[in-house]
């Protein structure tokens, strides 16, 4: 994963009754057409961001993912399909959360499943303040009022590797 700019695409479906917005990070052709209705689609604008005060690195800064009783095993496929795409170097499954050996994540997981180091413990909580002794540095994704996003974290403040913490969807 390189830092600096990241440059792609937008496409917009020129058929008044489509306008199917979707992004095309694979070519720099002026001609597509709209995957939902077929008609032409022109880039509609070209998108650049600066990742350079971000969450970035060459190795996703050593990140890994604990993931915690997660009780749905399709949120658990898409979390492993996302962790792929980021570049985590391993995802720990703890608690009731399922495992690849489930039937039912390769409906979500979409092939990132084998492509991923990963593991199982029991006790997350006790996997943490082992990671922790290790030098990792926990953060924890919650939806509360007094969260702040993701990316407002600055790699200035990041001291070491990381692992990010998920929980469960319902207390």
């Amino acid at each position: 994963m390189n830092s600096g700019i990241v440059a792609g695409f937008f496409r917009e479906c020129s058929n008044p009754h489509c306008n199917f917005r979707y992004p095309d990070l694979m070519t720099d052709s002026e001609v597509a057409y709209c995957p939902k209705c077929g008609a032409l689609a022109p880039v509609s604008c070209i998108v650049k961001s600066d990742m350079d005060n971000h969450l970035v690195s060459e190795n996703a800064l050593g990140m890994i993912v604990l993931l915690d009783n997660i009780r749905s095993v399709y949120n658990v496929g898409s979390i492993f399909r996302t962790c792929e795409g980021l570049g985590i170097e391993e995802i720990i499954l703890a608690g009731i959360t399922s495992t690849p050996e489930h039937p039912r994540m390769n409906k979500t997981g979409l092939g990132a499943i084998p492509n991923l180091k990963w593991q199982y413990v029991k006790n997350g909580f006790d996997k943490a303040g082992k990671l922790k002794s290790l030098g990792y540095q926990l953060i924890s994704l919650e939806s509360t009022k007094t969260a702040f996003p993701i990316e407002a974290v600055k790699k200035k403040v990041i001291k070491g590797p990381v692992c990010l913490v998920v929980g469960n969807e319902n207390l």
